[in-house]
């Protein structure tokens, strides 16, 4: 089975049970880093996440998981808040971060572009709408590869928080 169909059978196995615990799930990533981690990506409606969130969302997913036996072999689950460069995958992700700035890769190049630095606009349909140095580019959402938003700190702002 390959990765992508695997962490999509994962996330539709705990997606409901997430949700019934409170949570949202962000995203589901299967990866080998000198052993397979299955990790899950999840924040509460209001975007943050604890480190007691990640305990109880591991805890009560951990059954559906072992019952399912989705994932064969050994593996280590990993419970995780998506962080500041959070994962964008849904149209409503896309709408919900309207006005920031994010990074968009595409599976193949649209009109000679596949990369995308910019502000998102929100969305139009079942496409993602995002500015780039002032051109609005619609990006269907069934073509995006990756997307993430992009928080970028400037030195200015940092020393500015230090004083």
């Amino acid at each position: 089975m390959d990765r992508q169909k695997l962490e999509a059978q994962v996330e539709e196995i705990v997606r409901p049970v997430i949700k019934s615990i409170g949570y949202n799930i962000v995203d589901v990533e299967y990866v080998n880093e000198g052993g397979w981690i299955l990790r899950l990506f999840v924040e509460r409606p209001d975007g943050t996440v604890t480190i007691d969130d990640c305990s109880k969302i591991s805890r009560s997913v951990e059954g559906v998981l072992d019952v399912e036996d989705l994932v064969k072999g050994r593996y280590l689950l990993e419970v995780s808040s998506p962080g500041i460069n959070r994962p964008l995958k849904k149209l409503a992700d896309f709408e919900r971060f309207k006005g920031e700035l994010a990074r968009i890769k595409t599976n193949e190049p649209i009109d000679g572009r596949g990369n995308y630095f910019g502000k998102l606009v929100g969305v139009a349909d079942l496409d993602v709408l995002i500015n780039v140095d002032g051109t609005e580019y619609k990006v269907p959402l069934d073509k995006i590869a990756k997307a993430r938003l992009e928080v970028k700190v400037l030195k200015e702002e940092r020393k500015s928080k230090r004083r």
